[in-house]
């Protein structure tokens, strides 16, 4: 490896701690990126410092930057727990004894060598099934990277639909089902979620635009599952999500930001042009979908019907209430929809579904003639049937949309970054709220019984509030 070409690579760099148990005329100084280690020897007589990466093979590859004395070419190093031990240092095929003959470092704070990965843990699933029943946590080994590889120490998983129902086998993303070794036994297994986000702890030698500290998300779902603390991936698996996109963005907004959020952004530019002024109407308005099209709906001046189930007169004031802070202009149950007509003074140009059955027939009537019924979900599992007379006298047009297939498009690689950019600055802003979510902690310090109690409970579909994992 070329140490000088290798430096160029630093920023930000970090401090670690180093203990040295003999130095002679030596006091050195220690930073590290990810697996790469900068050693700055500021108190030998030739002012040499030196730079490399530790392999695989505990092998510490080495070269000055400073001193045409000291051509140091190597340093054998060997990992103890959380510490890296620079046991030799090799100048021209020699070891000094007068530089450093013994150098214990130890990564403290957010700076992680894979050494101080330490335990892992996943929820996986060796068949398809009842999430509550089918998922086991287990502790796991992290891979040692290969060079296109980075390890990923996940921040937070929502807990989807389309997660459970592709768990069960019935979505059309299949779980990635791999040789995962656990604690015990190396299981054929996948791990549950599609969506999150997670902090790069290491980076292959081999991948380029991306660097440790980065916030990643999956490029696409089924690539790799994310309820797990630790993950290595492949580095063309992962999307960077820029530190001044997320600056004042907490973890789970990022974590759910692929599906819900920009669900509702496409739908509202994909299907017509919207002027302000024009309605949308939706059912599921008070899901991470509809409450994500309320507020971007709001950004661009266009007004919302928003239909949600009904419910005791008490609750559906408080859900209607939090619904107009968002931004809704109109709220009404499953079971009134047919009343706000009077109450529509513009356009209703768009109409988006995730219901199916009768409720959403009563909705679609609304639609002004030469609008759009977009569907992109099914939660009552009924089918869309729309009469005759809305296709033939209201020339209703009745599509659908499905994210993952969006994503898939590479044509559309640099929309995705302006969505992800205008999504994640409104929300910076306080312009756009995420979906409440139930936080559910997970460390891998915790005990498996534990977590496994909580992973069982939240994964069940009568849950009641989405939930998401946070982890330590």
């Amino acid at each position: 490896m070329d140490g000088a070409t290798e430096v160029e690579t630093f920023a930000d760099r970090q401090v670690i701690k180093l203990r040295s148990e003999v130095f002679r005329d030596v006091k050195p100084s220690v930073q590290v990126k990810g697996a790469t280690i900068r050693v700055f020897a500021a108190r030998v007589r030739t002012g040499s410092a030196a730079h490399g990466t530790v392999r695989q093979d505990n092998e510490f590859e080495y070269t000055t930057t400073v001193s045409p004395v000291y051509d140091a070419k190597r340093v054998v190093a060997s990992r103890n727990g959380d510490e890296l031990v620079i046991t030799n240092m090799y100048v021209n095929g020699f070891k000094p004894l007068n530089f450093v003959t013994r150098t214990v470092v130890r990564a403290v704070g957010s700076t992680r060598c894979m050494s101080s990965v330490g335990r892992a843990q996943a929820a996986l699933y060796t068949e398809p099934g009842d999430p509550s029943q089918v998922l086991r946590v287990a502790e796991t080994k992290v891979s040692q990277p290969l060079a296109t590889d980075v390890v990923v120490r996940m921040l937070a998983a929502p807990i989807n639909p389309s997660d459970l129902n592709q768990i069960e086998g019935t979505y059309p993303v299949k779980g990635v089902f791999t040789e995962i070794p656990c604690a015990t036994q190396t299981l054929r297994a996948a791990v549950g979620g599609n969506e999150g986000v997670g902090e790069v702890v290491v980076v292959g030698s081999g991948v380029s635009g991306i660097g440790v500290g980065d916030w990643v998300v999956p490029r696409r779902s089924g690539q790799f599952g994310t309820w797990c603390t630790h993950t290595t991936v492949s580095g063309d698996s992962v999307d960077v999500i820029p530190e001044e996109w997320r600056r004042g963005v907490s973890g789970l907004t990022v974590a759910s930001l692929k599906v819900n959020p920009c669900t509702a952004y496409r739908m509202l530019r994909d299907f017509c042009t919207l002027q302000p002024g024009d309605y949308v109407v939706q059912n599921g308005a008070n899901s991470g979908v509809g409450r994500s099209v309320i507020q971007l709906a709001r950004e661009i001046g266009v007004r919302t019907i928003n239909v949600i189930r009904d419910r005791p007169q008490r609750e559906f004031e408080q859900l209607s209430a939090e619904l107009t802070a968002l931004g809704a202009d109109i709220v009404v149950s499953d079971k009134q929809v047919g009343e706000v007509k009077g109450s529509v003074n513009g356009p209703v140009r768009l109409g988006f579904n995730c219901v199916g059955g009768r409720a959403t027939l009563a909705m679609t009537k609304l639609i002004s003639h030469g609008g759009t019924l977009v569907t992109y979900g099914g939660m009552s599992r009924q089918p869309v049937t729309l009469p005759t007379s809305l296709l033939l006298f209201k020339d209703i047009a009745a599509r659908g949309f499905w994210m993952n297939r969006w994503y898939l498009d590479s044509a559309n690689a640099e929309e995705k970054q302006r969505m992800w950019r205008d999504i994640l600055l409104m929300a910076g802003d306080g312009r756009f709220v995420a979906q409440p979510m139930q936080s559910v902690r997970w460390s891998p310090m915790m005990d498996i019984d534990d977590v496994q109690q909580r992973v069982r409970s939240a994964v069940a579909w009568d849950a009641g509030s989405k939930h998401a994992f946070v982890f330590d």
